[in-house]
């Protein structure tokens, strides 16, 4: 059997364990998310927040198109906002993002939330 008509079975398959079974109202969709996680690790912190944006796969491709050129235009290799705010005992920023200027680095953002607030992606967080 070719990957293609196993992938349909097992999209197949959960949609048929959709409840109700025979409800018009049922819908099924494939959705994929981009999360990631605070106050899970060593530290062993009380509250633990999972964030991200979730969306349809089409407009995950299409942001994809967009977003990595603008990492690429600043020769940045992926954007984690940890790395992005980080700066040493002197203030100045650090990493991808060392000898950038104030101007520079709120460019680059800008250009990245732009990307965002253009595609249909919609933020969650629990």
């Amino acid at each position: 059997m070719c990957a293609e008509s196993q992938s349909v079975s097992w999209i197949r398959e959960r949609a048929l364990r959709s409840h109700p079974l025979g409800s018009p109202e049922k819908m099924f969709a494939m959705m994929q998310a981009y999360m990631d996680d605070s106050g899970s690790h060593t530290n062993r912190s009380h509250n633990c927040v999972v964030g991200g944006y979730f969306g349809g796969v089409n407009e995950w491709v299409k942001f994809e198109r967009q977003w990595k050129p603008i990492l690429t235009e600043y020769a940045v290799s992926e954007f984690h906002s940890r790395r992005f705010y980080a700066r040493n005992s002197q203030r100045e920023l650090v990493g991808e993002y060392a000898g950038w200027s104030n101007r520079k680095h709120t460019e680059f953002l800008d250009k990245l939330l732009g990307v965002i607030e253009s595609r249909k992606i919609y933020p969650f967080a629990a």
